[in-house]
C-alpha cells in the first residue's frame, strides 16, 4: 500500500469511530437525574408515548408531571429540526412496570395547559422501514 492510501484509511477510520461515539451521545436524549439512574440497568426501563404535548412545555415541566407516578429514567421531546420548537409528543421511560402503568393510568386523557395528552407504551418501530 502507498502512504496515501495508508493516510486516507486512517482518516476514515478514525472519522468513522469519532462519528459512532458523537451519534451515540445526540440519540439519547436527555440525561438520567442522578437518583433515578441506580434504580434500573440502562435500557430496562418502560419507554412511554406522550402525545398532544402543549407546544411551549419543557422537557422539566414533563418530568415534573411524570415523576408523581415513579422514577423517570430519561426523556426526549421531539423537536423539529429546523426551529427547534416541540413537535408536539415525546418518550419517557419509566423506571419499571407498575411505575409505566401508573402514569399511562393518570397522565392519558390529562388535561394539560388546555390540551389531552395521549399516553402509552411506546411502540417499537424497525429502523429498517424507513
Amino acid at each position: 500500500m502507498n502512504p496515501i492510501m495508508i493516510i486516507t484509511v486512517t482518516c476514515a477510520t478514525i472519522t468513522f469511530a469519532i462519528g459512532l461515539v458523537l451519534g451515540h451521545r445526540l440519540r439519547g436524549g436527555a440525561r438520567r437525574p442522578a437518583a433515578a439512574a441506580s434504580a434500573t440497568e440502562p435500557g430496562q426501563g418502560v419507554e412511554l408515548y406522550v402525545g398532544n404535548l402543549p407546544y411551549d412545555m419543557k422537557d422539566r415541566d414533563v418530568v415534573r408531571a411524570f415523576e408523581k407516578h415513579g422514577a423517570v429514567l430519561s426523556i426526549r421531546v421531539i423537536k423539529n429540526k429546523f426551529n427547534g420548537r416541540s413537535r408536539g409528543y415525546g418518550f419517557i421511560e419509566m423506571a419499571d412496570d407498575a411505575a409505566a402503568a401508573r402514569a399511562v393510568k393518570s397522565m392519558n386523557g390529562f388535561d394539560m395547559k388546555g390540551r389531552k395528552l395521549v399516553v402509552n407504551e411506546a411502540k417499537s418501530r424497525s429502523r429498517d422501514d424507513d
